[in-house]
């Protein structure tokens, strides 16, 4: 404090000597290099703290982003095993219609072969009643 009332004494006296003008010249460069100095030492130390904290972002994005390609590798893994099953089970589903559609072919066919023997069996019973009613053929 008592140095702060000195220095301004000094700067506001009207009898300033050569060698006092020098004294405040060299102080005030003295100081604004201090000044100086001290802005800057502040501003490295705010980038440094702005790039530190930059370095943590970008370290746990790097840690998310890894972590999402361990899920995305996971999924397509998980798709491609799905992928299997799917054209598996076409490949089983297609087997099937197709033994469906051999199935109902051969219904289709012991039906209409089961319909001609009744109707066979039927016109030769109606054909021995039709002959023995009228007379041609006797029992």
């Amino acid at each position: 404090m008592a140095d702060q009332a000195m220095n301004r004494n000094e700067l506001f006296s009207q009898h300033a000597t050569p060698k006092l003008r020098r004294r405040r010249v060299e102080k005030k460069s003295t100081e604004s290099n201090t000044d100086d100095s001290s802005a800057i030492r502040d501003s490295l130390l705010r980038t440094r703290a702005m790039l530190s904290s930059e370095v943590d972002r970008i370290g746990a994005t790097q840690a998310t982003l890894e972590e999402d390609a361990r899920v995305m590798s996971k999924t397509a893994e998980d798709y491609g095993v799905l992928g299997d099953l799917s054209s598996n089970a076409r490949k089983v589903l297609r087997s099937l219609e197709n033994a469906k559609m051999k199935e109902q072919v051969l219904l289709y066919c012991a039906t209409g072969f089961y319909t001609l023997c009744l109707i066979y069996v039927i016109y030769t019973r109606l054909q021995g009643f039709v002959l023995f009613f009228t007379g041609l053929i006797g029992w």
